[in-house]
């Protein structure tokens, strides 16, 4: 596997410098990389980098990896199987923080999107068979124990005319999108920019942008909403009844 410094190719022109890029890009990781062509391509500030127990696995040919400044990634796999495909990791991601994140690829010509300042505290995210992908918007902030998927990776057959009838379908999840622990993302969804899956949450239908969604499987329970990672406390509270217009959600 090819790893490459930039713009994404800046050469170190010190040996002390390409050993301590490489403590910090590999201290507690793991590569198994079988094939060619494979590259790994990291940004020329690859020491403000961490990686920390992540494996690295590919099996194939013509396979790109691209992890951006300042990314943060800890206890996750990276798995790739098959040939041309491509996963991003934006600016400033954090991932893998809470719980064991999984990132996996199966077959060719798919791609893997996870925007700038994104924090996945712990998910399994997969893209299955040709030409699918994940896409995920800028600054989301996923709990753990999510689950996103586009595809089934196996076959249902229609007994009467024998066809496969469970074709993968792409999954975008758009900026500032907030999931809670234990939700599920099924394949062919997109979730609009703002908006907020509840706990537990199995979300089988596209989602409109600045909504409340909950449930088995997840209806919209509020619109025209927005959501902060701070805590923002009312300046006068005169009574301990919650407003009139508040409403329980299970998103812890």
């Amino acid at each position: 596997m090819k790893i490459c410094s930039s713009n994404y190719r800046r050469a170190f022109s010190h040996l002390n410098e390409l050993a301590l890029f490489w403590y910090y890009l590999f201290n507690g990781s793991r590569r198994n990389v079988r094939g060619s062509n494979n590259l790994l391509l990291v940004d020329q500030q690859a020491l403000s980098l961490t990686l920390k127990n992540v494996s690295f696995k590919i099996t194939g040919n013509e396979n790109t990896v691209v992890i951006e400044k300042g990314a943060r990634i800890s206890n996750t796999r990276i798995t790739i199987s098959g040939s041309r495909n491509k996963l991003v990791i934006g600016e400033g991601c954090n991932i893998g923080h809470l719980s064991t994140s999984s990132l996996w690829i199966e077959d060719h010509d798919c791609q893997m999107f996870i925007g700038k300042g994104t924090t996945i505290g712990g998910a399994t995210i997969g893209v299955s068979e040709p030409y699918s992908k994940v896409t995920i918007g800028n600054d989301c902030m996923f709990a753990h124990g999510i689950d996103i998927r586009c595809g089934d990776s196996h076959s249902i057959i229609d007994l009467s005319s024998n066809q496969r009838i469970n074709f993968p379908k792409d999954v975008h999840i758009g900026s500032h999108v907030w999931i809670a622990r234990n939700a599920q993302v099924l394949k062919g969804v997109t979730i609009g920019e703002n908006s907020v899956i509840g706990t537990g949450s199995v979300v089988t239908k596209d989602v409109p942008p600045n909504s409340i969604v909950a449930g088995v499987p997840a209806r919209v329970l509020r619109t025209g909403v927005t959501w902060a990672r701070e805590k923002i406390y009312r300046e006068a509270v005169t009574s301990h009844d919650e407003p009139e217009t508040a409403i329980s959600l299970p998103i812890n």
